[in-house]
């Protein structure tokens, strides 16, 4: 059983791993809130909406797009952001279906 301590030092980690990746990415991680801050309030982001209006999705997965390779957009798209198949995959179409 975990005590108060150990979650606490947990959450902690868990923040500073979350500070880095943010700067890593270079994301800004106040805009980001106030994004799903207004899709809690009815306007729904989303994760893949969300990782767009991010900018995760870098050029090479609309190179991947012009050149028909869905497929290959679709698996870029999984290791830039760790999406699943299915999510990935809606996120590739919203892309498409916003050309």
């Amino acid at each position: 059983m975990t005590n108060e301590a150990d979650v606490t030092r947990r959450l902690i980690e868990l923040e500073q791993r979350m500070d880095l990746l943010f700067d890593h990415l270079q994301l800004d991680a106040a805009r980001l809130a106030d994004e799903a801050g207004q899709a809690d309030q009815g306007d729904k982001l989303d994760a893949s909406q969300l990782a767009r209006k991010a900018g995760v999705l870098g050029p090479d997965v609309r190179a991947l797009l012009d050149r028909g390779d869905k497929p290959g957009a679709i698996t870029l798209v999984r290791e830039q952001t760790g999406m699943g198949l299915s999510e990935a995959r809606r996120t590739v179409e919203q892309i498409m279906g916003g050309s």
